[in-house]
């Protein structure tokens, strides 16, 4: 309860608006998520829902308040996600929505395609570094759907760009990312395997 208080204060407060980071190189955020997949039944059990757990982690770029980039990996119990999202987004004062297609692969029961699919979400600024947010993944739009096994996820995380990132030499910041992209793509190999 303590730190829901806290994280309220923190977010009422005067600098928990958005401010810009003026060099490029500064607007990546490094992010983990953990959420829920409602769905079906995987075994056929009949018509109830189930829920599964899924957690993964995600580096994104957000060139401006309206465009961003995001490579991410999501592990759930019945499939690994591994792609790029391409974001569009509308920043307001303490808040961000944003939503786009995800473009990548989905490996599920051992089977690995290409994948196709909308998510939406919001995050809101707790400070210039620090942003908290909450993402519906794999939105119920036929037409946005490419791929095997869709189910919706209720996803929540946190983004955070370390202070340190901003005072490192271009040629070690170029290798950080890259890195943690390979990173995303290793860990989504690991996961289907």
């Amino acid at each position: 309860m303590r730190l829901l208080a806290g994280l309220v204060v923190l977010a009422s407060s005067a600098n928990a608006g958005a401010e810009g980071d003026y060099r490029p190189t500064d607007r990546f955020f490094w992010g983990v998520q953990g959420g829920a997949v409602l769905g079906e039944p995987m075994t056929g059990a009949g018509t109830e829902t189930a829920l599964y757990g899924g957690f993964g982690f995600d580096i994104s770029y957000w060139g401006t308040d309206y465009f961003a980039l995001r490579m991410a990996w999501q592990h759930t119990s019945y499939a690994d996600d591994w792609g790029l999202d391409v974001l569009a987004a509308v920043p307001l004062r303490y808040v961000q929505l944003y939503g786009g297609p995800h473009i990548g692969f989905r490996t599920s029961y051992g089977d690995t395609e290409p994948d196709l699919h909308a998510l939406v979400g919001a995050q809101a600024y707790l400070g210039r570094n620090v942003r908290l947010f909450a993402q519906l993944d794999d939105v119920a739009i036929d037409v946005m759907r490419a791929g095997p096994f869709h189910r919706s996820a209720i996803v929540g995380g946190v983004r955070w760009s370390p202070d340190y990132w901003k005072s490192m030499r271009p040629v070690n910041k170029v290798d950080t990312v890259w890195w943690t992209m390979a990173l995303t793509f290793v860990c989504w190999g690991v996961a289907s395997l």
